[in-house]
């Protein structure tokens, strides 16, 4: 693994190997052509970045490992094909670089600031995604989530309702939704439960995540299970834990599954 080195450049082979390598250390394989998108998308987040707020990271090496290599950490998690909602993705992640490391997703991210979904449809664009979309929202306008799950109970899923509204209309639509230091993990598990499908998967990439607000997440899984579409189901928290190669920040991947 590459050391501290202030002069590497984005896009260099020393920084693409620095992915490579360091993804490696997490389990993860990335093919030559996903890093080399990868490098393209920097560059692009760098330059919107010198005119809109996108990322505090900017430093070379920084960028290849606490975005590109964090981001692609729960790829195992993530089945080939499934419907994936970032929340709140900002530059782009942890979404694009999934999105680019497995191809057959359907991504939808949304995001509450206009310049930085401009800045995603412009990413988009750039590396020709497919199956790929952004939504300039906030999803706490949405609904509550306890109003949600109960409307759930009723709804056939032959006939998903139509509203009209965006977004409003894809209750129950996502394999697997996932967001980066969001929000405190109760607040983000009561933004997601409405729109993760009945065997779904909830992610959160934390840092270091402390017992007491795993705990708190447990009673906000418990209090919502009364109306919850699928009685049947028991909704298992895990936690998964791994330090950053380098700069060796610790992180954490919290999984809500419905499977």
């Amino acid at each position: 693994m590459a050391r501290r080195n202030k002069r590497m450049v984005i896009g260099t082979e020393e920084w693409k190997e620095v992915i490579r390598t360091g993804a490696e250390q997490l389990g993860v394989t990335l093919s030559r052509s996903a890093v080399d998108q990868f490098a393209i998308h920097a560059r692009e987040l760098l330059l919107w970045n010198s005119k809109i707020n996108l990322t505090a990271i900017t430093e070379p090496l920084a960028v290849a490992v606490k975005h590109y290599i964090d981001a692609v950490a729960p790829a195992d998690l993530i089945p080939s094909q499934a419907r994936l909602l970032d929340i709140g993705s900002g530059g782009g992640f942890p979404g694009i670089p999934l999105k680019i490391m497995k191809p057959s997703l359907s991504l939808t991210i949304i995001d509450a600031a206009r310049k930085k979904v401009s800045f995603l449809n412009q990413a988009g664009r750039t590396l020709h995604l497919k199956d790929y979309r952004v939504l300039h929202m906030r999803i706490e306008t949405i609904r509550n989530a306890a109003d949600t799950l109960r409307s759930r109970q009723t709804l056939d899923p032959a006939k998903p309702p139509r509203s009209g509204v965006p977004f409003v209309d894809e209750v129950g639509a996502f394999d697997v939704i996932i967001s980066r230091a969001l929000a405190p993990l109760d607040e983000y598990i009561m933004l997601a439960l409405p729109f993760i499908a009945e065997k779904g998967l909830i992610l959160a990439l934390k840092g270091r995540i402390s017992e007491t607000e795993l705990a708190t997440a447990r009673r906000v899984l418990n209090a919502l299970r009364p109306v919850w579409p699928r009685k049947s189901c028991e909704p298992e928290l895990t936690v998964r834990r791994y330090r950053l190669p380098v700069f060796e920040s610790e992180r954490s991947i919290v999984a809500v599954n419905f499977r």
